[in-house]
């Protein structure tokens, strides 16, 4: 976990981490697979406090997945320099907001408790807003952002030595 004040500081912020994700995600979904038929999964999110990465795997190859990772993590795959690519995540994401309105009311109840309670919970419309003013260029900026100011917090456990566990 790399803790980090910035993932939803702002309503540009959380709009900024929303796109980061699905980008990072979308670059690994070609890796994933074949990762996957090799015995390696992850999972990496951008939440209030940051972002999260999870690996599981067997130990000698771990290092080299993990790099692997980090890579399409800080935005350093060519692919993820894709205009298409991005305009593509971002029209997915504006549509997933727009569905937001027809929540069920249950949801929405919550939801409103959530903005009334919540400093860094951003109502549907501002979202939205900030959302539709990101370029890819702010999304590829984000990370040093991101990751510039933050504490890392790292758990591993299985048969790893104490020098590979800090070498990831």
């Amino acid at each position: 976990v790399w803790w980090s004040e910035l993932a939803d500081s702002s309503v540009r912020s959380a709009a900024a981490s929303r796109m980061y994700a699905a980008l990072v995600e979308d670059v690994l979904s070609e890796f994933s697979y074949q990762a996957s038929e090799a015995g390696f999964s992850y999972s990496f999110s951008v939440t209030g406090s940051g972002a999260e990465l999870s690996l599981s795997g067997y130990s000698s190859g771990l290092r080299k997945f993990a790099e692997a990772l980090t890579s399409a993590i800080r935005l350093q795959d060519p692919r993820a320099n894709d205009q298409a690519r991005f305009d593509r995540l971002k029209q997915r994401e504006l549509q997933a907001l727009e569905n937001s309105k027809h929540m069920p009311a249950y949801s929405y109840a919550t939801y409103i408790a959530t903005l009334s309670r919540d400093e860094r919970a951003y109502a549907l419309p501002h979202r939205s807003r900030a959302l539709q003013a990101l370029t890819l260029q702010d999304v590829l900026a984000f990370p040093r952002g991101l990751f510039a100011d933050c504490a890392l917090e790292a758990f591993v456990h299985g048969d790893m030595q104490r020098e590979d566990a800090e070498a990831l």
